[in-house]
C-alpha cells in the first residue's frame, strides 16, 4: 500500500501531465503567431538585401522610413495579442483544474495521515477561493496582462535585432536567425509563466485546505522530488517544516508540494541533505555543477548554503539557489 509520500508524488505526476498539455497548447499557439509574423519579417529582410544590392545605403533610419518598422511591429503585436488571449484562457482553465485537484488531493493526504475517521470533518473550499486564483498570477496581476507584456517585449526585441543587424551589416539570414531567437526566448518565458502559475494554484489549494482544518493539520512539510533533475535549492528544502500561516515561497517552475503534519506524523523525517548524501557522486555532480560539487565533496559546502531568499517588489518572498560566487564570497 502506498504511503503518504508516494501518494503525493503520484498526485504531482498527474498534475504535471495536465500542465504539459497546457504547455503544448501554448507552443502551438505561439507557432501560429510566429508563422504569421515570419512572412512580414522575411519581406523586410529581403528589402534590406535588395537595397544593398542596388547600392542604396541601408541604415537604422532607413528602417523607419515609409513606416517599415512601425508596420512590422504592429503586425507582430497584433499576432502576439491573439496569442495572449489564447494563452490566458488555456492557463486559466488549467489553474481551475489544478486548484480543484489540489483541494481534493489535500483531503486525501490528510485522511492518509490521520485516518478515515476525519473525512467527515473535511469541508470544501469556498468557490470564491478558486475565483481569486484562476486567471491571476501570484502577485494578483491578471494573466492576460502578463502575456500581453510578452507581446510588447517580443516586438521590441525584433526592432532591436533589426537595428543592430543593419548597423553591423549583417546578412538577411543572420538577422532572421536573431529574430527567431527573440521569439524563442519569449516562448520560454510564456511556458515558465504557465507552469509556475498552474503549480502555484495547486499548492494554494493544498495549503488553503490544510488551513481550513487547523484542529487536524498542525503544519506542513516541504516535499521535493528527489531526483537528479531537482535543483539544489529544492533538495535543501526537502522535509523542512513550516507553520500553516507561512506561504510556500519557491522559485519559478518549482514542482515541489506540501505534506500535512498531524499528530500522527513521524516527528523525524530524513532531511534533503541526508537523502542527497546517499546519491551517487555522478548524480550529485549533475545537481550541483562542478564548482559546488567540488566544495561539497571537500566538506566546504552544505546543502543549506544553497538556499537564498530575497524580497521581490512584485512577487514577495522568492527563494533561489545561490550562485557559487555568492557562496564563496
Amino acid at each position: 500500500m502506498p504511503n503518504i509520500y508516494q501518494i503525493a508524488e503520484a498526485n504531482k505526476a498527474r498534475l504535471l501531465a495536465g500542465e504539459r498539455r497546457a504547455s503544448l497548447e501554448l507552443v502551438e499557439a505561439y507557432a501560429v503567431a510566429y508563422r504569421q509574423s515570419k512572412a512580414s519579417i522575411e519581406a523586410l529582410t529581403a528589402d534590406i538585401e535588395a537595397a544593398r544590392v542596388s547600392g542604396s545605403p541601408v541604415s537604422s533610419s532607413w528602417l523607419f522610413e515609409r513606416d517599415r518598422m512601425s508596420r512590422l511591429q504592429g503586425e507582430i503585436e497584433s499576432e502576439m495579442s491573439r496569442f495572449s488571449v489564447r494563452a490566458a484562457k488555456t492557463v486559466t482553465g488549467e489553474q481551475q483544474l489544478s486548484f480543484e485537484f489540489g483541494a481534493r488531493d489535500a483531503k486525501n493526504l490528510i485522511i492518509e495521515s490521520k485516518g478515515a475517521s476525519v473525512a467527515a470533518e473535511l469541508g470544501g473550499l469556498d468557490a470564491r477561493s478558486v475565483e481569486a486564483v484562476a486567471g491571476f498570477a501570484g502577485d494578483g496581476t491578471p494573466l492576460r496582462s502578463l502575456f500581453d507584456e510578452l507581446g510588447a517585449h517580443t516586438s521590441r526585441r525584433v526592432r532591436d535585432e533589426l537595428i543592430a543587424g543593419v548597423a553591423q551589416g549583417a546578412g538577411a539570414r543572420v538577422i532572421a536567425s536573431r529574430i527567431k531567437d527573440a521569439f524563442g526566448g519569449d516562448l520560454a518565458r510564456a511556458l515558465t509563466l504557465s507552469r509556475t502559475e498552474v503549480l502555484r494554484s495547486y499548492r494554494t489549494a493544498v495549503l488553503d485546505t490544510y488551513r481550513a482544518t487547523p484542529h487536524i493539520v498542525k503544519a506542513y512539510r516541504w516535499q521535493s522530488t528527489l531526483s537528479p533533475r531537482t535543483c539544489g535549492l529544492c533538495w535543501a528544502m526537502h522535509a523542512r517544516m513550516f507553520p500553516l500561516n507561512v506561504p510556500m515561497s519557491t522559485h519559478p517552475n518549482c514542482r515541489c508540494t506540501l505534506i500535512p503534519v498531524t499528530d500522527r506524523t513521524p516527528e523525524r523525517t530524513p532531511s534533503g541533505a541526508e537523502e542527497f548524501a546517499k546519491l551517487e557522486k555522478g548524480y550529485q555532480l549533475e545537481v550541483l555543477g562542478k564548482g559546488k560539487f567540488d566544495l561539497y565533496k571537500a566538506g566546504k559546502l552544505e546543502l543549506s548554503d544553497l538556499v537564498g531568499e530575497r524580497i521581490d517588489a512584485r512577487w514577495g518572498v522568492v527563494r533561489y539557489e545561490r550562485s557559487l560566487r555568492d557562496i564563496v564570497g
